[in-house]
């Protein structure tokens, strides 16, 4: 602004010189200030090319698109010109909407004005048509181009990997070094996320052609090579790279934290969480997202309560999302009225708070209160999803209120628009299976839309060991096994039943097939 005011001052700027102020334009966008961006456009007198391109490029640079797609149709109508740096901006922001149709105008207006396709508006190309989904159309561009380059190659292998296509994505990357051009950081951190459905084989292969120069100078690409072992091997794998790294920061730390939920290892998580703080590093929003979901169950009330502490030590300005996530560690930990106490505090509840709540309930053997609290969420015009009746049945079926039950579960698509999931199912048939109505929960999964699978079933013949009931169990464990004959869980649930029921040669013969 500064400079901006001197130069108008001193005469060196004026509002018909299109060069300077559009250079000024792209200072302000630069600096963050899309506003005085935006003045300075329509403060020219004259507009060329250039300043309506720059225009459109802080635009897209600042998230605004459909601004910028307006915008373009704005200067078709008015100045009718384009260069292939207009029409690829034009193109990020149609990527970003996943708009193909002002793609396909852009390319219907190259056909017209006679441009040719260079390789870094192909490049867009590929990007937009995969990120709406047209593929075929992307690869269609990308064949087409004799002489591919690394950023189109990398184009390529992301539009794939938008799509879990890991096979397809490692093929381009697999041609790409084929035909002698060499991957950088960026063409690593594409296909290593593309490679999430690989198998193990094939994410060892490309972890080889890693070179240990690019993750020691991008920490960020180690997080993704983490990510990728992640999926297709196993959490001992992940260890291993992770303590591999020959340094750690805040953002490797939460990837690991994040992975250690997600396998549900609490007591590994709140190791590292004790690492972090040994090692001198600060734990940010996303540390505490991930240590207080990880912990949740898996550490004593103790732990829980010093996890608390450090949260409000940090500083860090806890939202409604967090708060939650600590309402739920303390309830899996055993304090309910922590729990509670968290979530009264709450000044403005969003949908997954009201559902950590009433699974609180739940949990601790308040059925009925978990039902009050459904009713209190309702008259305060929060609408439930799928995970809020999952916690209701279950609060139901716990309670002994099968009819309850049914009455939600049947009010569900005819109240609510929301269609019953496996999960409803299982809680539908935990609730008969509690009230020794076996054969209506077995009918339930008789007429269940989409064939059950081995969950809903196994929730069945739990029911089953509970009843003694071995022929209603017979047929449960034959339901699973056609759909995983190697069920592991059914087998030796099988067994017990046999066992309990006295059939000891049966029980011995289900167990000689675990063998």
């Amino acid at each position: 602004m500064l400079l901006h005011c001197f130069m108008v001052e001193n005469g060196i700027w004026q509002c018909s010189d299109v060069v300077v102020g559009t250079s000024l334009l792209s200072m302000y966008s630069e600096c963050g200030s899309l506003c005085d961006a935006h003045k300075m456009f329509h403060s020219l007198s004259r507009k060329n090319v250039i300043s309506w391109t720059s225009l459109l490029s802080a635009y897209v640079k600042h998230g605004k698109f459909t601004d910028a797609l307006a915008l373009f149709c704005e200067m078709n109508e008015i100045y009718n010109d384009s260069n292939l740096i207009t029409f690829s901006t034009i193109l990020d922001a149609s990527a970003n909407l996943k708009s193909y149709a002002s793609g396909d105008l852009v390319y219907s207006m190259i056909i017209e004005n006679e441009l040719q396709l260079d390789v870094l508006l192909k490049t867009s190309f590929i990007s937009m048509y995969g990120k709406c989904g047209r593929l075929e159309d992307a690869n269609h561009i990308f064949a087409s181009v004799r002489q591919k380059n690394l950023v189109l190659f990398t184009a390529m292998i992301g539009a794939y990997g938008q799509f879990n296509l890991s096979k397809e994505a490692l093929s381009i990357f697999m041609q790409m070094c084929q035909e002698g051009v060499c991957p950088d950081k960026y063409a690593f951190s594409s296909i290593l996320d593309a490679a999430k459905y690989l198998s193990f084989t094939d994410g060892r292969l490309l972890h080889s052609l890693v070179v240990e120069d690019c993750i020691d100078s991008d920490p960020c690409l180690g997080i993704t090579l983490l990510n990728m072992y992640h999926h297709c091997g196993t959490l001992d794998d992940v260890i291993s790279i992770f303590h591999g790294f020959p340094t750690h920061n805040i953002v490797s730390f939460n990837a690991m934290l994040a992975i250690y939920s997600e396998h549900e290892q609490g007591n590994a998580a709140f190791e590292l969480f004790q690492r972090i703080q040994y090692e001198g590093f600060s734990a940010d929003y996303v540390t505490f997202i991930s240590i207080l979901d990880a912990c949740a169950g898996f550490i004593d009330l103790v732990q829980a309560r010093s996890l608390h502490v450090n949260l409000i030590e940090s500083k860090i300005n806890s939202d409604v999302k967090q708060k939650t996530a600590l309402l739920n560690m303390y309830s899996k930990c055993g304090d309910f009225e922590g729990a509670k106490d968290i979530f009264e505090s709450l000044p403005a509840k969003d949908l997954a708070a009201w559902n950590a709540m009433i699974t609180a309930f739940s949990d601790h053997g308040r059925g009925k209160e978990a039902l009050e609290l459904f009713k209190r969420m309702q008259t305060e015009d929060v609408n439930p999803n799928e995970i809020t009746f999952a916690a209701v049945l279950a609060a139901c079926s716990r309670a002994g209120l099968t009819k309850v039950a049914r009455e939600y579960f049947d009010n569900m698509p005819k109240l609510y628009g929301i269609k019953a999931t496996v999960e409803h199912y299982a809680c539908m048939v935990d609730a008969y299976g509690r009230a020794g109505l076996l054969s209506e929960a077995e009918s339930l999964l008789r007429r269940m839309p989409n064939h059950p699978n081995p969950v809903a079933w196994l929730a069945l013949l739990s029911a089953c060991k509970a009843h003694c009931d071995v022929k209603m169990a017979k047929l449960a464990a034959e339901r699973i096994f056609e759909l995983d004959p190697r069920h592991m869980g059914a087998r030796l649930m099988l067994s017990n039943i046999y066992a309990i029921a006295g059939m000891w040669d049966d029980a011995a013969d289900v167990i000689s097939e675990i063998s």
